[in-house]
């Protein structure tokens, strides 16, 4: 899958997307994939309830997520769309390395700079957003990305804790769903009732972590 068809998956196909790297990591690894996912919702309920406590880790982890990932692609297009001579004898192995260098310097900096990387994340979740309703149309998508972005900062504790919550809201019901297989209520796609109660789930986040973050403030 490339970005432009990332950019295009509402919440149920990023849902999916997970469900099926959670379900081939439990393959490689010859466990059931009820362990992942009982893992994951764990992961997701300290992230709902204490989202704004960890606010340097997450960003931290999410910077140097994005940078493996852009380093161990910067290696194949270098080496295979490019198809540069000089990397033709360099092991396929060596864009894992990148990626790792590439994720370590921007773990640091996601530590150091945590409001900087908080304002690309709200950037990047306003582009998905306006890319979702308005494709194909860049310049209101990179408008609608600083608009987003620029507010979000200007409410940073109501904006990060909402977007923490919300994410812990529908990946737990999401979890449960594939644990619980008999649970109607928890198996998102099949009706209103499993969308509504992952609202609620996300609600509930949202109303625990205003109240246990009312004299936070993060420190970069």
């Amino acid at each position: 899958m490339n970005f432009q068809e990332l950019l295009n998956l509402d919440v149920l196909g990023v849902l999916d997307k997970l469900n099926g790297a959670l379900t081939d990591l439990a393959s490689k690894m010859h466990m059931t994939p009820i362990i992942l996912y009982v893992a994951t919702a764990v992961l997701a309920l300290i992230i709902g309830l204490a989202g704004m406590h960890l606010a340097k880790v997450l960003m931290s982890f999410t910077a140097a997520g994005v940078g493996f990932a852009c380093g161990a692609t910067l290696f194949s297009y270098l080496k295979v769309d490019l198809a540069l001579s000089w990397m033709a004898k360099i092991p396929d192995g060596f864009g894992y390395v990148l990626g790792l260098v590439i994720a370590i310097v921007l773990f640091i900096f996601g530590w150091k700079k945590c409001l900087n990387v908080m304002f690309l994340l709200f950037a990047m979740i306003g582009f998905v957003v306006m890319n979702f309703y308005v494709p194909n149309q860049a310049l209101l998508c990179i408008g609608g990305a600083l608009l987003i972005g620029m507010v979000a900062m200007c409410l940073v504790r109501v904006a990060f804790v909402g977007v923490t919550a919300a994410v812990a809201g529908f990946v737990l019901v999401n979890c449960i769903g594939e644990i619980w297989t008999g649970a109607t209520w928890f198996r998102l796609g099949t009706g209103a009732i499993p969308f509504w109660v992952a609202v609620g789930m996300g609600v509930l986040c949202f109303v625990v972590q205003l109240i246990t973050t009312r004299n936070y403030y993060i420190e970069d």
